[in-house]
């Protein structure tokens, strides 16, 4: 898995490989300065960041489970859904964002894993959403 760290005009990219046209770059980057991306870019197999979109927006108003290889922010606006979240295991760094746009609970569970050692989240609060990262084992609430 890639390790990217990125301190005040320094990015360093542990163990990973990147392909650009007939390029593939192994092993550990530094990059001082910027980094300009002109294609999507993808790493083990999930797009991170696509051409002129910062990220995709998932609207849902029944039960949803949230793909690994396409979402990032998913909002639910209808009446008392579930969202389910991958299995940490396989989606160790990802980042998800879960969002309650309707007055009743948003039910959040995790298929195959836990949050923050529990069973399952809520949102009860319409408007509030809730970041989660997943550490290998489970999914934390950032």
């Amino acid at each position: 898995m890639a390790t990217i760290v990125y301190p005040a005009n320094n990015l360093s990219i542990s163990n990973f490989a990147v392909r650009n046209g007939n390029n593939v770059f192994n092993g550990d980057q530094t990059i001082n300065g910027s980094l300009f991306i002109s294609n999507d870019l993808e790493i083990s197999g999930r797009t991170i960041f696509k051409v002129g979109q910062v990220s995709k927006t998932n609207i849902q108003t029944s039960n949803y489970e949230i793909s690994y290889e396409t979402d990032y922010y998913v909002s639910f606006s209808g009446s008392n859904l579930t969202a389910t979240l991958p299995p940490p295991n396989v989606c160790e760094g990802s980042m998800f964002v879960v969002k309650n746009k309707h007055t009743s609970k948003l039910h959040i569970t995790s298929s195959n894993g836990y949050i923050d050692g529990k069973i399952s989240a809520e949102l009860d609060v319409r408007y509030n959403s809730y970041t989660f990262i997943s550490d290998g084992i489970e999914w934390n609430i950032i």
